[in-house]
């Protein structure tokens, strides 16, 4: 019997690899994008935390959920999203059946407002399930940049400069890590990246692991506003795993460095005690303490 391949095993393999990334690049319209097989130096914008903390002691990263994210481009399948899109499919759909109905002489049994509209209304309901398939299949992704000097993101994501930015060299992982043949550069685009003949391929007519391409394809794709994040991902789908929350930890290497914000002393010096939460205050006498 056959073992069972999963999305852990396909991120190692060279076709898999090639034949994602190709998919990325004419879909994005992106040629000089691919996944490389060394990693740059990859930088992770924060805030203080307990848990960022922790994670620096202990050689950890957090990865969150991806139904998580708040942008409707990130991770989702964009399957017959327009009302034409629909009609065009179910008119389709129709002629079909109106075809086999003459081919076999028989008489209409069924009018042809009734069969477009129900396939318009399942077609609907399928574009739904299908959007957030990617959180279904437990997709995890931890959020990287190759920047560690970004205005933008030093305020977004490092609490206005009073965060850190830690940096990691994931190739010292070694090759047999999973973590580092999980990390991806994101690919950005104005329109998401049309993965409707891989999600119909049930026959692996388009290639052999066409669902788990769409996925990977799917969880890379980003809108182009985010384009100045010149984001890298991790990129875990644990389907077979009963993984339950909004986050999950991972190993990582030792942090290469650490980038304090040009307001990390703010907290200290400025911010009457009186006014920090318990969580913050125990934050920063942890910060005091490494």
């Amino acid at each position: 019997m056959e073992n069972m391949v999963t999305f852990l095993d396909l991120i190692k393999d060279i076709e898999f690899r090639k034949f994602s990334s190709n998919r990325l690049s004419v879909g994005t319209g992106d040629f000089d994008y691919f996944f490389p097989d060394i990693l740059p130096p990859l930088y992770k914008y924060t805030r203080i935390e307990d848990y960022v903390i922790d994670n620096i002691i202990n050689n950890q990263i957090s990865a969150t959920r991806i139904g998580e994210f708040n942008d409707l481009f990130d991770g989702a399948f964009h399957q017959y999203g327009t009302l034409k899109e629909r009609g065009d499919f179910a008119q389709k759909e129709w002629k079909k059946i109106e075809k086999q109905q003459i081919s076999a002489k028989l008489p209409e049994m069924l009018e042809e407002d009734y069969c477009v509209d129900i396939w318009k209304k399942h077609l609907k309901e399928e574009s739904r399930l299908k959007f957030r398939e990617l959180d279904y299949l437990n997709t995890f992704v931890c959020c990287f940049s190759t920047q560690n000097n970004s205005t933008l993101m030093w305020s977004h994501y490092a609490a206005s400069n009073t965060g850190i930015c830690i940096e990691y060299n994931f190739n010292l992982l070694g090759e047999e890590s999973i973590i580092r043949h999980s990390i991806f550069p994101v690919a950005y685009s104005d329109l998401p990246v049309n993965l409707q003949d891989l999600l119909d391929d049930t026959n692996h007519k388009v290639f052999k692991y066409s669902l788990d391409s769409a996925v990977l394809c799917a969880a890379l794709n980003k809108a182009n506003a985010w384009k100045y994040e010149q984001e890298w991902r991790i990129v875990l789908v644990l389907a077979p795993l009963n993984q339950n929350g909004k986050w999950m930890s991972l190993c990582a290497p030792d942090p290469s460095s650490v980038i304090f914000g040009y307001h990390f002393l703010k907290p200290f010096f400025y911010y009457n005690d009186n006014k920090l939460s318990g969580n913050a205050k125990e934050s920063i006498k942890k910060t005091k303490n490494c």
